[in-house]
């Protein structure tokens, strides 16, 4: 009798230690999964096993800063089958993290922990590895009926508000999925569907950080979708002040994330400057060189949008220095989509010469606006001694009026500075020498030795000329400034061209 009540004693001891044990360990899970990583880092002093704490300070590194440790060679000398599974489940995460296209290999890992776990119930194990395997289909899977398969299985298994949170938000990427070649063609069925699962997953949000997630994850729907750019970007304003309410690497690269998808917000809202600040400000801050490709596409966008073609050139040239630079067989399908968008080098050469002639505008313009600064300047001048002295004398009121018509005929060449052809041709009148009717189209002869032709009438180009254009013929049109000797009957220019003078046009000069 003595001896039953000895054993008895010592079952009862092992089961309560068995089951304190079991207790430390949940309890070490569910702050894991709630991202709760300082309660996580005072819990870890609990675990025995120097292997698994080892595993979850590489975790809690990771989770605080972004660090990523090699642990392939770790080698689990784990005797608790528990601590062994869990040992495992961190140590398949830790690795995806360093090569993340080894996808079908970490999803058949998990789908053996997975199994491993059903046997024994382990229910809150299982629901951090169901939701790995869901992340990791998203990511990598295009077997949609695998996918909502094992979505079906988390919503069994789905225990507290977490489980429920990552569930219908896979529930909404399941969705989209099925629409994605044409996302603003989803039904209006699905569409209330998601907005219902939204709801859900806003229920179920226990941090700022889940809040952020949400958030940033509904502005993508609202965006693409929707085409509510103004309600995305709201979200995306909310999300980026409860990720900063979390000061670790998840947070910070959410905001990184939000402030990426709000600059491409602003671009399809017109409103370049405002993403040109943001996209420099991600591609500065951001170490993935996908994520930076994508920024300096995007920039050159928003340049060429606003007529800046020297920095749009700029920024494509970097986009394809990083395309260069990334590995070939690991980024294989994301150059293949950026390189199937552009000729490269067309594109380059085309923005190239936008810049060149952006330049050679520029430059003209930093000549001429000193020149009509220091116009308008002479004209209010004139204007004022016009209007002290006119009672004065009636010959500084006429010397006064031809100055002023005289500043207005500078004032319209400073301005006028090229035409725009039929064709939507620009050219630009100091290099415009002489202009040729021929029927109904017009020839256009400029000082590079090169010539338009276009269909038109001379009444009409003329119409759109500075001053210093005179008509010397019925069929010719002369710059002036071009004229280096006027003779009876011809015109010679400076490039020994010879143009005709008729009777009726001899006093234009």
């Amino acid at each position: 009798m003595k001896s039953f009540y000895c054993t008895l004693i010592i079952f009862i001891f092992y089961f309560f230690s068995f089951a304190q044990d079991f207790s430390k360990l949940d309890s070490l899970l569910l702050s894991y999964k709630r991202l709760e990583i300082e309660s996580l880092e005072k819990q870890i002093s609990s675990i025995e096993n120097l292997k698994l704490k080892q595993l979850f300070q590489y975790e809690i590194a990771f989770q605080k800063t972004g660090e990523i440790v090699d642990t392939n060679s770790l080698n689990l000398d784990i005797v608790d089958e528990r601590e062994k599974r869990i040992g495992q489940y961190l140590l398949t995460i830790l690795n995806s993290r360093i090569d993340d296209k080894k996808s079908a290999t970490q999803i058949s890992q998990l789908l053996k922990l997975l199994r491993e776990a059903e046997i024994v119930s382990d229910t809150i194990y299982i629901n951090l590895v169901i939701q790995s395997i869901n992340e990791k289909l998203l990511n990598n899977s295009k077997n949609l009926s695998r996918y909502l398969n094992y979505i079906n299985v988390a919503e069994d298994y789905a225990q507290d508000s977490v489980d429920v949170f990552y569930t219908n938000l896979h529930k909404i990427f399941y969705v989209e999925l099925q629409n994605d070649e044409n996302p603003s063609g989803m039904l209006p069925d699905e569409i209330k569907e998601i907005d219902s699962l939204f709801k859900q997953v806003r229920n179920n949000a226990i941090s700022p950080y889940f809040i952020a997630y949400a958030q940033s994850m509904e502005s993508v729907f609202e965006s693409f979708v929707k085409q509510d750019q103004v309600r995305a970007l709201q979200l995306n304003d909310s999300a980026r002040i409860n990720y900063g309410k979390r000061p670790h690497y998840y947070s910070r690269y959410g905001i990184q994330s939000v402030n990426f998808n709000s600059a491409i917000l602003l671009f399809k809202l017109s409103k370049f400057e405002k993403a040109i600040k943001l996209f420099q400000h991600a591609i500065n801050n951001e170490h993935n060189l996908i994520y930076k490709m994508e920024g300096y596409d995007w920039l050159h966008k928003c340049y060429d949008s606003i007529g800046d073609y020297g920095n749009a050139y700029s920024a494509f040239k970097r986009m394809g220095e990083v395309k260069d630079s990334l590995n070939l067989l690991k980024h294989a399908s994301e150059i293949e989509a950026i390189e199937s968008k552009y000729d490269f080098k067309e594109k380059e050469k085309e923005l190239a010469a936008l810049a060149l002639n952006n330049q050679k505008l520029v430059n003209k313009q930093n000549v001429l606006v000193p020149i009509l600064m220091g116009v308008i300047i002479l004209a209010s001048l004139v204007f004022f001694l016009y209007r002290k002295y006119r009672s004065k004398s009636e010959q500084l009121e006429g010397e006064q009026s031809e100055t002023l018509k005289k500043l207005d005929e500078i004032k319209s060449i400073v301005v006028k500075n090229h035409i725009v052809l039929k064709d939507k041709r620009k050219v630009y009148v100091a290099d415009l020498m002489f202009i040729k009717s021929e029927d109904h189209y017009l020839n256009l002869f400029l000082a590079d030795g090169n010539n338009y032709f276009v269909r038109g009438k001379l009444k009409d180009i003329k119409e759109e000329l500075p001053p210093n254009f005179i008509q010397c013929h019925r069929s010719y049109i002369v710059n002036r400034n071009f004229v280096k000797q006027q003779m009876a009957t011809i015109l010679l220019l400076l490039n020994g061209e010879r143009v005709p003078v008729s009777r009726s046009f001899k006093d234009n000069f």
